[in-house]
């Protein structure tokens, strides 16, 4: 006796487009869901206290600027950078040492990604990448301020006058 036919219905099939359009609708929620989740795990595990993708972050003891696609350009991180520019990201924002996130990266592939997908002009000109602490701009006439302010003048001669007690103290 021959084995029974299996009939194997897919929903896939174009029998009934209906389910079909169904189906390639929750594909594209569960991926966007999943897209959502990757930038706002990315957002979180990096310090930045909205979950918005041009939200800055303040860095090196809070005198500087940065932003989330400035940060996946700088790793290199082209699906991130993708990403985020499809959820919204400013390609031409600056951060506080006036880059913009074409240059903050050393990837031709972000770099393309960048320009196609951001709709910003590709900047030739690299300015180079800061230190590991930088001094963002301006902060130099502040200080050179602040050591001119009376105020500043008379905890410091308090302070060499209590490091010379303790200098005697020692002798």
């Amino acid at each position: 006796m021959p084995a029974p036919a299996v009939v194997v219905r897919d929903l896939r099939s174009a029998e009934d487009p209906s389910k079909e359009r169904e189906l390639i609708i929750r594909r594209r929620r569960k991926m966007m869901a999943q897209a959502k989740l990757k930038v706002a795990y990315f957002l979180v595990e990096n310090g930045f206290r909205r979950i918005d993708v041009n939200c800055p972050k303040r860095v090196h003891l809070g005198f500087a600027v940065t932003y989330p696609l400035h940060l996946a350009a700088e790793r290199d991180d082209y699906d991130m950078v993708v990403l985020l520019l499809h959820f919204g990201a400013d390609p031409d924002m600056k951060d506080s040492w006036g880059r913009t996130a074409h240059l903050c990266t050393h990837s031709g592939q972000v770099q393309k990604a960048l320009k196609k997908l951001g709709g910003g002009v590709l900047e030739t000109q690299r300015i180079p990448r800061p230190s590991r602490n930088p001094t963002p701009l301006g902060l130099e006439e502040f200080f050179a301020k602040l050591e001119q302010d009376p105020v500043v003048q008379s905890l410091k001669q308090a302070r060499d006058k209590r490091r010379q007690e303790v200098e005697q103290i020692k002798v």
